[in-house]
């Protein structure tokens, strides 16, 4: 792959110095960073992983799974836990799930938690090609998010997803509760044919169960159903490579095309007035 992404950083080099185009060409990466933990009370030893400060240059990557269960000596107080979470394709997935017992004879004045919790970031460099170099182009950032909350009264849990092109556009959505199903969002980029496009997507989600003064609790942040992040492409004529291999191209879902519909004029409005300043 690293071999490939070289040989496609290459090419592109040629067909901009064939075109006599100046382009400021970012450093092309793709991969996986990736981090999570898994703690409570000292009735299992803390647990973590980290990737480190770099992307691992993969397409597909799978955590390793946490899990951790637990009581004190008079077993009245009890905890377990896990979380993981994997990649494929740029698609993104994470689990965490937490539950504690406060069972008769605890320690009932206390409060007691548990806290799970995974983050993922996926890189990768894009190139809009198949015009002129320099060609005015406009593409949509999607982030699709499908996950589940479920948390028990005193417990908490979010899962936060978002993709942003260059750090300068950001599409996001975030699941705390009320938004369990399939959420998105899309954001209208400009940018000009072969142009380096720096990908950042990022998943991360956090459960911690919690109870007071007795009792049992739970909190789950399931986004195992995935993230996802698309690119549409708005001009014609124009279609893109990536530093990794991966399309980011879906078949549009009925929600998908009812934004795009309300974008279009826009997108028309953006075009004429373009053309008149030329």
């Amino acid at each position: 792959m690293a071999q490939s992404g070289f040989l496609m950083g290459m090419t592109i080099s040629l067909m901009l110095a064939a075109c006599g185009a100046s382009v400021a060409h970012a450093d092309e990466i793709y991969g996986v960073e990736s981090s999570g933990y898994l703690d409570f009370m000292n009735l299992f030893p803390d647990q973590s992983w980290d990737t480190g400060s770099n992307p691992v240059a993969v397409t597909t990557y799978t955590s390793p799974v946490l899990y951790g269960t637990g009581s004190n000596p008079d077993g009245t107080l009890f905890g377990s836990g896990t979380s993981s979470t994997s990649a494929s394709g740029g698609a993104l997935h994470g689990f965490a799930s937490d539950n504690v017992t406060c069972a008769t004879g605890c320690y009932a004045a206390g409060t007691y938690g548990i806290g799970g919790e995974y983050q993922t970031f996926w890189y990768d460099t894009l190139f809009v090609v198949g015009l002129p170099a320099g060609t005015p182009v406009e593409i949509m950032l999607t982030t699709t998010l499908d996950s589940t909350i479920t948390i028990s009264s005193e417990s908490t849990a979010f899962v936060y997803a978002s993709a942003t092109i260059n750090g300068d556009y950001q599409a996001q959505v975030t699941n705390n509760g009320a938004n369990n199903g399939s959420i998105s969002q899309s954001v209208i980029i400009d940018t000009v044919a072969y142009a380096p496009l720096e990908l950042e997507s990022e998943l991360e989600g956090v459960a911690n169960a919690q109870v007071t003064g007795g009792g049992s609790a739970y909190a789950v942040a399931d986004a195992s159903d995935t993230e996802n992040t698309y690119i549409t492409i708005l001009t014609p004529g124009a279609t893109y490579t990536t530093a990794s291999g991966v399309s980011y191209s879906a078949v549009p879902e009925p929600s998908t095309l009812l934004l795009l519909g309300g974008l279009l004029p826009v997108i028309w409005v953006r075009a004429r007035r373009r053309n008149a300043m030329e």
